[in-house]
């Protein structure tokens, strides 16, 4: 594995791990520090962090660039926030705060579990195809002055249900168009396409979007019945 730099943030006692060689970095063991990741500053060449099995970092995990972080077993025991272009996906194991994408980040979460929120800014994207959530999705502007942007949050899955009434896929956003913290709180829950079960809050704030897409299986569903129903007309 390519050797890593340790600088001591001074006055906070703790440091920071960079993994910015433009190399991929497996990782089984405990990081004590803070995590950053980035792209070679001679090269440009993304890293990619890989937190597999008995990894574990005792802060949070912040990409930048291009840079890419896979959870596969591995645990984040503070947040892992997105930032620039870079990418996340979650396979298994634990971000115990947030999961934060910011600017044109995108993640992807297959598995996993997440103890707090998705919190989605700023042109990110996420999608969401299994895994749990602890405390609620949050997509869009954080403030009430327009800007430019889109961000989303796209659900696959089946049975959804939104504030308690059944609904197969559809778009949801702003109810009063600024902050999504000002947003009222809404309610999604349903069957995510991994099989794992969807039951969270969410906000949606002005510019954001959560789209709720069926599974392919439930898609093939749809589709048969329009065709059943344009033979009975």
């Amino acid at each position: 594995m390519a050797a890593v730099a340790l600088a001591i943030t001074a006055g906070q006692g703790f440091g920071v791990v960079y993994f910015n060689d433009g190399n991929i970095h497996n990782v089984d063991y405990k990081i004590l520090e803070q995590v950053e990741v980035g792209n070679d500053p001679t090269t440009n060449n993304p890293t990619a962090l890989n937190l597999l099995q008995g990894s574990s970092t005792r802060l949070s995990v912040n990409n930048y660039d291009n840079s890419t972080t896979t959870l596969a077993g591995g645990s984040i025991l503070g947040s892992l926030q997105l930032n620039d272009y870079a990418s996340a996906q979650l396979l298994t194991g634990t971000i115990s705060y947030q999961l934060m994408a910011y600017q044109n980040s995108t993640a992807v979460v297959d598995g996993g579990n997440i103890g707090e929120y998705i919190i989605v800014l700023n042109s990110a994207n996420v999608e969401i195809f299994g895994g749990s959530i602890g405390s609620g999705i949050r997509v869009g502007q954080h403030s009430d002055n327009p800007i430019a942007t889109f961000n989303a949050v796209t659900i696959y899955g089946r049975d959804f249900m939104v504030d308690g009434n059944p609904v197969e896929y559809g778009e949801f956003h702003s109810q009063l168009g600024g902050s999504l913290f000002k947003e009222p709180t809404r309610h999604v829950s349903g069957i995510l396409s991994s099989g794992e079960e969807l039951d969270t809050d969410f906000w949606v704030g002005q510019n954001g979007t959560i789209l709720l897409i069926p599974e392919p299986a439930t898609l093939l569903l749809l589709g048969l019945g329009a065709v059943m129903l344009r033979k009975r007309r």
